[in-house]
């Protein structure tokens, strides 16, 4: 469970309970595993379990995306030390960029 393994230097944020850090290629699993949950594919990914493959595609688009843009996707990790799950992987979040669409 890679928490700080970011090709995106110096960008990080974090809380009392969490920890946030730019999404890179050592939390692919992570993505690849949360899109098994039918929980979760009910609203990500069109119902597709998605092969580590696409999802390494998207971290690259991610890294992109902080290198042109300075937005990009997000990994969360528990961070609070008495939490027996601390540095358990939580979600992903964050934003990305799509070709002809709006630049806000």
């Amino acid at each position: 469970m890679s928490q700080s393994s970011s090709q995106v230097p110096g960008v990080a944020l974090a809380t009392d309970r969490l920890h946030m850090v730019p999404l890179a290629q050592t939390h692919s699993e992570h993505i690849r595993d949360m899109s098994g949950d039918p929980e979760v594919r009910r609203y990500l990914w069109g119902g597709e379990v998605i092969p580590l493959t696409r999802v390494y595609d998207m971290v690259e688009a991610s890294e992109r995306c902080f290198s042109e843009r300075g937005a990009g996707f997000f990994v969360m990790f528990l961070n609070l030390e008495s939490d027996p799950c601390h540095g358990e992987f939580v979600a992903f979040f964050g934003h990305r960029f799509i070709p002809g669409g709006i630049d806000m």
